[in-house]
């Protein structure tokens, strides 16, 4: 390998795991064929505690998939007001999030708590704290909100995320 050359790896991590049971299956499936040697856990998806139980079985490497946008929160919706529709109590979505994210509207409150729900549901599903946390539909590199994450990942012992190079240039 020439001396400035930075070397590259190639990590195939699946998203989504703990979504659905069909995504699972096509998730463990992938595993079983040796595509697949990580995958990101949505902890609070309809399949989440089957999925973790699989993935552990299988010593299936995981990590946190941090959502924000999609479904239902871990926490009770009252507590974050402004990351659910008061209605339905589930998340806004992602255009919706991401609009909010852009105009400010997301508190850092809110932001805290249900990350903190989420890095407690991961432990609890996977016996260990999560070290590497990514974010359903990019959310956790979203405007006004990276800068809430990033301190509370660092104290949780996160030790790495995931930067889209889409987004990339917008970060510091």
């Amino acid at each position: 390998m020439e001396k400035n050359m930075k070397k590259r790896i190639l990590v195939c991590n699946a998203d989504d795991l703990g979504y659905c049971e069909e995504r699972d299956k096509g998730i463990f499936q992938c595993v079983r064929e040796g595509i697949v040697r990580s995958a990101s856990l949505l902890v609070g998806g309809k399949s989440s505690n089957s999925a973790a139980e699989e993935a552990l079985s299988l010593s299936l490497s995981l990590s946190l998939h941090l959502n924000l946008s999609d479904g239902k929160p871990v926490s009770p919706p009252t507590l974050i007001p402004s990351l659910v529709d008061p209605e339905s109590g589930e998340f806004l979505g992602k255009q919706a999030f991401w609009a909010k994210a852009e105009r400010g509207e997301l508190h850092p409150v809110d932001l805290e708590r249900e990350t903190e729900a989420q890095l407690d549901q991961f432990l609890s599903l996977c016996h260990r704290p999560a070290r590497h946390v990514d974010g359903h539909q990019h959310v956790h590199v979203a405007p006004n909100v990276w800068e809430t994450l990033c301190p509370l990942l660092e104290k949780r012992g996160v030790l790495t995320t995931r930067v889209p190079l889409s987004l990339s240039p917008s970060l510091p």
